[in-house]
């Protein structure tokens, strides 16, 4: 016998105990219980093993007689028996010690599957950072590209209107010059505005990527 059913069968032992003003021969109990377990021997180790262990509800003596050879086991209630039992007694404390574990076992689950989610969290972070990084690397490599043609394609219009202005500067007025001095103008002005836009847009790539660090740093910590 365990569980709610020992913890019953405990109540019905200081129920039975509590119609007795004083103190009683153990196997009375058994009897008047019907003899719920199968010696009266494991009935007498339970009755001590509560005399024991609740020695607030019940108390227990063994009575030796004939050179210790014959024992009596004895048995009563006390003044705080009724009131235990009043409060639900043995089977109130086996429910509340099993929803006890049971929350704690569900504490320990939800803790466990939290742990799991955070690591795949972490892992997908990894991933995703990873892959930033290759796509910053990637673009660090070509943004350059159009920036570079931009430039050289700038270098040989000031390059060719230098030759023209060296080589024809009596026949050129001031008039035909201003228009490819402007145009110039105009290409250096791009090409620094996108110089300018690829440092901001670099800035802005590495802050992000030490923000997204700096939150995994956090999670493993």
């Amino acid at each position: 016998m365990e569980g709610r059913e020992l913890a019953d069968l405990k109540n019905n032992i200081l129920k039975e105990l509590t119609n007795h003003n004083e103190e009683i021969n153990a196997i009375i109990i058994y009897d008047s219980l019907n003899r719920p377990l199968e010696t009266y021997q494991h009935f007498q180790d339970l009755i001590q093993e509560m005399g024991r262990y609740h020695k607030k509800y019940i108390k227990s003596k063994v009575y030796y007689s004939g050179g210790r050879k014959v024992k009596k086991l004895m048995v009563a209630s006390t003044i705080y028996t009724r009131k235990f039992l009043d409060e639900g007694g043995f089977v109130k404390e086996y429910d509340d010690e099993t929803v006890a574990y049971r929350k704690m076992n569900e504490s320990t689950l939800k803790s466990s599957r939290i742990k799991e989610l955070q690591l795949e969290n972490l892992k997908l972070s990894n991933e995703n950072l990873g892959l930033s990084n290759k796509l910053s690397t990637q673009k660090l490599k070509t943004h350059w590209i159009p920036l570079v043609f931009s430039g050289i394609s700038t270098l040989i219009a000031l390059g060719t209107l230098v030759w023209s202005i060296k080589t024809r500067s009596s026949s050129l007025t001031e008039e035909q010059m201003n228009p490819k001095i402007e145009s110039i103008q105009n290409r250096l002005e791009n090409l620094e505005n996108g110089l300018k836009k690829e440092r901001d847009s670099l800035k802005e790539e590495l802050y992000k990527a030490e923000m997204m660090v700096r939150v995994l740093e956090e999670q493993v910590n």
